[in-house]
């Protein structure tokens, strides 16, 4: 995935790079942030210590 180039001169887009810079990715994305892309390396496995939450407490609460 990358921008298009015309988009990659928009304002919008200014601070594309650092902002992914400032990201982690995924163990199954690789990011070029200096290039403004990122490609998929395999598929996505669930790992909990790259996750914002407990995926076992939303599901236990869904299951209610």
């Amino acid at each position: 995935m990358s921008l298009r180039p015309g988009s990659a001169a928009s304002p919008l887009f200014a601070e594309t790079a650092e902002r992914m810079k400032a990201q982690t990715a995924p163990a199954w994305l690789s990011v070029d942030a200096e290039g403004r892309k990122a490609t998929v390396e395999g598929a996505p496995v669930y790992t909990p210590g790259e996750q914002l939450f407990d995926l076992g407490v939303v599901i236990e609460f869904y299951n209610r």
